[in-house]
């Protein structure tokens, strides 16, 4: 087991690592995300605008459970699951937000707990610029960029089952259903196409509400965790699996909540050399570089095959001149 699966098998993810979703409340949409301990809990919110947060210990949890239900008896774990059931499922009939002059959001749960009435509210003051950056600016870059490179990386693949349909064909090999025939793939056709379609005006009007669905929120959690993995690695020995996980526990110690633990990654002050000799994963061989040469291997292979097929109809022309 290599170092990173083996951290990657002890470490509890932080609310950096947790992926925004969909909150629907009195006809506005917010993106939220949360993390839920056995007894405490985070939480970030944003209008794509403003960002709230919140992050509260078991005893905090206990003293809003007795202002908010001073007749309700339960264990904080199944409050906090009843709570996290809510937001997940997003009815928004149970949901309600405000804004108070202070710039704080509150937002209401009002639902049913083993048919006993229950209401639970968020508090989330102003998040600072440095949580907004961890959790969504740099996450996003981040997932463009990713997002990029799998796009070249497809296209790339495109053009290589191209060349190996031209080779069938050039054998004369026949397809059985027609249907199934595709023309040559176009980069700057297919750029134009969807740039003119209606799924683009669509998507953009949509602002971006798509961007954590399924797919997002699992693209999201990926690239946190190697984040989260590559910070470790440039701070400290990565033979050390003993992850700080003091932060998991959601309680405010000398570190407070888990998104206020440690330096930012690009915050890091060693010269790129350390960062190489403490953590190899960290620099990885140019991506750029490998597409590059595929991209001229691909090229001398379409090359070949077109003198090919050219010779093989110089030859078939021949053929029938003699006879």
């Amino acid at each position: 087991m290599d170092l990173e699966t083996k951290w990657r098998s002890l470490w509890k993810p932080d609310l950096k690592c947790c992926p925004w979703r969909i909150l629907q409340a009195d006809e506005y949409v917010y993106l939220i995300k949360t993390r839920f301990g056995e007894n405490c809990y985070e939480c970030m919110i944003t209008d794509l605008t403003n960002y709230w947060c919140e992050s509260l210990t078991e005893r905090e949890c206990c003293q809003r459970l007795q202002e908010l239900n001073p007749n309700l008896e339960a264990p904080i774990s199944k409050i906090l699951e009843h709570i996290k059931l809510n937001i997940d499922k997003n009815p928004s009939d149970n949901l309600r937000i405000s804004k108070d002059d202070k710039g704080t959001m509150h937002i209401w749960i009002n639902s049913k707990l083993s048919r006993f009435p229950f209401t639970w509210q968020l508090v989330g003051e102003p998040a600072h610029e440095e949580m907004v950056s961890e959790n969504m600016t740099i996450p996003l870059l981040m997932m463009v960029s990713e997002l990029n490179r799998r796009q070249r990386e497809l296209i790339h693949i495109i053009s290589k089952k191209d060349l190996e349909i031209e080779d069938y064909r050039a054998q004369s090999v026949k397809l059985n259903q027609k249907q199934l025939a595709t023309v040559y793939f176009d980069e700057t056709s297919f750029g134009n196409n969807m740039v003119l379609s209606k799924e683009f005006e669509d998507n953009v009007k949509l602002l971006g509400t798509t961007a954590f669905e399924s797919y997002g929120q699992d693209l999201y959690r990926q690239i946190m965790t190697k984040y989260t993995w590559l910070h470790k690695c440039s701070k400290a020995d990565p033979g050390d699996t003993s992850d700080d996980n003091e932060s998991s526990q959601c309680a405010y110690k000398a570190g407070g909540p888990s998104w206020l633990n440690g330096t930012s990654y690009l915050d890091k002050k060693e010269p790129v050399k350390n960062e190489v000799e403490i953590c190899p994963l960290v620099t990885s061989p140019s991506m750029t570089e490998i597409l590059e040469k595929e991209k001229e291997d691909a090229r001398r292979k379409e090359l070949r095959q077109r003198l090919l097929l050219d010779k093989k109809k110089r030859g078939s022309k021949v053929r029938k001149r003699a006879a």
